[in-house]
This record gives structure tokens, sequence and C-alpha cells, in this order.
């Protein structure tokens, strides 16, 4: 038997090499750890109030006069 025996270890030879070759992409790809997911939108976003919304606020507030208010709003075309 010329060189029969030599199977064994030539096939070692060549999966050896290849396994350590899927192991290089594997790890260049991106490996085989879980990466954390990171929300980046928050989950709730408040509404900015609007121009007039504030307006009324401070009116309420009694930031304001009634005409100070009457004028502003007449200004925000409301």
């Amino acid at each position: 038997m010329m060189g029969g025996g030599a199977w064994g270890w030539g096939m070692a030879f060549m999966i050896v090499p290849a396994i350590i070759l899927i192991l290089i992409i594997v790890v260049a790809v991106g490996g085989l750890e879980e990466k954390p997911t990171y929300n980046t939108y928050p989950v709730y976003v408040q509404p900015q109030p609007s121009p007039l919304d504030i307006l009324n606020q401070r009116y309420a507030r009694g930031e304001l006069s009634q005409e100070e208010y009457d004028r502003i709003r007449a200004r925000l075309g409301v």
C-alpha cells in the first residue's frame, strides 16, 4: 500500500486550516457574541407646547394682562 496510510493525517492538515480560516472570518465579520441592542430613540417624547399654549399658560398664571394677551394672540394670528 503505497501512501494509503497517510490519508488520515493529510485530511487533518486540510481541515485544521479550514477551521482556522472560518474562525478568522467569523471574528472579522462580527464574532459569535450577541451584541446588545440600544434603542437610540426615547420611549416617550413629550410634545413641545405650541406658542398659543405658552401664551394661555402665561395668562393663566397672571403674567399677562388682558390687553397683552389679546395683542400677542392677534400677533400669533389666532
